[in-house]
């Protein structure tokens, strides 16, 4: 899978990772310099408990799949579905 820039902005608290980051992110200088989750240093810390402990390239996929319309339509697409079922299986 391809990594799309995210967009963690205090103007876009809606993508993926962007939901999963503490209200206090989105003032924080390293998220408004920042815009791929690869390169935010401290990501984890960033993040609300609950969400911390996984790698980079998980948020990565997990973004893309929230970023691509082709895995939505009302719902999942089959595409979207086995993309879900992909991401389950590298990171379970």
């Amino acid at each position: 899978m391809s990594r799309g820039f995210i967009p963690m902005n205090t103007k876009v608290k809606k993508c993926a990772v962007g939901r999963c980051l503490l209200e206090e992110a989105f003032e924080d200088q390293r998220v408004k310099d920042d815009n791929h989750v690869h390169t935010i240093i401290g990501l984890d810390q960033l993040l609300k408990p609950e969400y911390r402990g996984h790698s980079r390239d998980f948020w990565g996929d997990l973004q893309e799949l929230h970023d691509k319309n082709y895995y939505w339509n009302n719902g999942l697409t089959q595409v979207g579905k086995e993309c879900v079922d992909y991401i389950k299986s590298k990171y379970e």
